[in-house]
């Protein structure tokens, strides 16, 4: 802890929010840096938002510890609309693009979910097949189970 009871970083700057745990604190940057960019767009997931509701989302999800700037989030924003990772409506929101869900790895294919439901059912089959000694008893169900994927 330096003088007057604040908290420096590595580099010499001071870290704003608590010693421990706070967002950026002994992070030489830390959300200030790449990760502000991270937890942006995983808001702009759920919904369009304008800066001033991100940085109030920021805050709050961090329990009141801390709250970006404005000179950090609208300039790291404003890139990123450069970039087309975002698009910027006319009231103000900015919403991620196609580009956006690429860059952070979500899938806008309509088939994801039935590839990941495919999966999770070869996976369960495998399971089974494992434990089949275990089935006699739900012979009945596994029947019914049959029947409905045969109905498809």
């Amino acid at each position: 802890m330096g003088p007057h009871g604040r908290h420096w970083n590595e580099e010499g700057a001071e870290a704003h929010g608590p010693r421990f745990g706070g967002f950026g604190a002994g992070m030489g940057g830390g959300f200030r840096g790449r990760g502000i960019k991270y937890w942006a767009l995983y808001l702009l997931r759920e919904k369009p938002m304008t800066g001033a509701e991100i940085m109030e989302s920021m805050e709050s999800q961090s329990m009141g510890w801390w709250r970006p700037s404005p000179g950090s989030i609208y300039p790291m924003l404003n890139g990123l609309v450069e970039d087309g990772v975002l698009s910027r409506d006319d009231d103000g929101r900015y919403s991620l693009t196609n580009k956006g869900y690429e860059y952070m790895g979500i899938s806008r294919d309509r088939s994801a979910p039935i590839e990941r439901a495919l999966s999770e059912m070869e996976g369960m089959v495998e399971y089974l097949h494992d434990n089949r000694e275990l089935l006699k008893k739900y012979s009945d169900r596994l029947k019914k189970i049959k029947e409905g994927v045969d109905r498809l």
